[in-house]
């Protein structure tokens, strides 16, 4: 049995998905609007090279990741394994050595923090021109979209193999970028009003202002974009084999329920590094908050209490809390009638399609702004100004 029998609350796969309550549920429609373009933008804009550029300011930990990276070497035995030639007999007896060197060469040049700024400039640099390409093609959606995958490969001073232009970048190494089902991507961004020149703006833009959130055991991280519309996430190799295998049931019924709660994924794409050793899956999705009020309180509910409370630590810092949390604040929702069995019929459907996948870790994920905390931000704000104002 899933969760939805037990509890008949939506919300994810933890490493695939995730669901908010946003206050757009009341009607029709998209629960998430967005604009069609940018202020000034149409949908059709054409992306500029000056538009999104990865050349971070000296000093910056972005800028210390691209010297590290310039920094490192590849050996001829390398480029053979990245090549996939046969080894040359002169290098055969330095075969153990150069294997040795080569698992402690990441520790020694790269570390963990600045692995991650080299491997999501490569993604964003895929993105850009994976998207930008793709929204120039208008041919329909046909069933073998659902199994396409474009490769791309980005050397240093650009290429245009195949038709495929890639422009020059200042990794100062080769890397390979494999975008999934870009036109499936394309057409449920298109179903949620996102354009291309937005979507690339929030996701590639403004390089700077990431931080990663990383699993220590799993190796796996994520962060948002810029302003936070976005959240792009590393995958397994099991779990992007999933995604691709219930994309074309994810596409149908997101287009059948527009008000579905499930997370949105925008893009699924893989990024190669052999001077790293790394070969990276990632999803781009819709951030479950990208909402311009602040949030005072998240939940994490899954419609049990096995387990399901948090630590001290997290409430007193402010972190997700839990069924059980819910249930001793004594907190209830107020949707009235009419939202609250839209909300029911529409957690029951999705929760339905969660357990026809054979998903069956998910849970509601729920944000909660105060609006009385909000009026005394305001409160604050306005107090700090004539302070300020006033003067000595």
């Amino acid at each position: 049995a899933t969760q939805s029998s037990a509890g008949s609350v939506l919300g994810v796969l933890r490493s695939v998905a995730m669901a908010a309550l946003t206050p757009a549920a009341e009607g029709g429609g998209p629960l998430v609007q967005h604009s069609a373009s940018e202020e000034g933008r149409s949908p059709d804009f054409t992306i500029n090279l000056d538009d999104i550029t990865f050349d971070p300011p000296a000093g910056t930990p972005a800028y210390e990741a691209l010297i590290a990276n310039r920094d490192l070497h590849v050996t001829k035995i390398d480029k053979h394994v990245k090549r996939h030639l046969k080894r040359p007999k002169r290098l055969t007896n330095r075969k153990k050595k150069k294997r040795k060197d080569r698992v402690n060469l990441k520790g020694k040049v790269i570390d963990g923090q600045h692995e991650q700024y080299i491997m999501t400039i490569g993604m964003m640099i895929g993105i850009r021109v994976s998207v930008g390409r793709e929204n120039n093609i208008t041919t329909p959606l046909l069933v073998r979209e659902f199994n396409r995958a474009d490769k791309y490969i980005f050397p240093p001073r650009g290429s245009n193999r195949n038709g495929r232009i890639t422009p020059p970048h200042s990794l100062q190494h080769t890397f390979k970028f494999k975008d999934y089902a870009p036109k499936v991507f394309k057409s449920i961004r298109e179903m949620y009003n996102v354009d291309a020149a937005s979507y690339m703006l929030s996701v590639c833009g403004d390089f700077n202002f990431i931080q990663f959130i990383a699993n220590s055991r799993s190796g796996q991280f994520f962060f948002y974009s810029h302003d936070g519309s976005y959240m792009i996430k590393t995958q397994t190799k099991e779990e992007n084999k999933f995604l691709r295998r219930i994309l074309p049931s994810y596409y149908k019924y997101l287009s059948q329920n527009p008000n579905s709660l499930i997370t949105r994924f925008y893009g699924m794409h893989r990024v190669k590094m052999y001077h790293l050793r790394r070969k990276v899956h990632f999803v781009v999705m819709q951030s479950v908050f990208d909402t311009a009020e602040k949030i005072h309180t998240m939940y994490d509910l899954k419609g049990s209490t096995h387990g399901r409370q948090a630590s001290i630590k997290d409430r007193e810092t402010g972190g997700v809390l839990k069924d059980l949390d819910l249930v001793s604040d004594a907190k209830m929702f107020k949707l009235g009638p009419k939202r609250a069995d839209l909300f029911r019929a529409q957690m029951e459907a999705d929760a339905k399609f969660l357990s026809e996948m054979k998903i069956m870790d998910y849970s509601l994920l729920v944000g909660i702004h105060d609006r009385t905390l909000r009026d005394q931000d305001e409160l604050e704000l306005v107090r700090e100004e004539s302070t300020t104002s006033a003067g000595p």
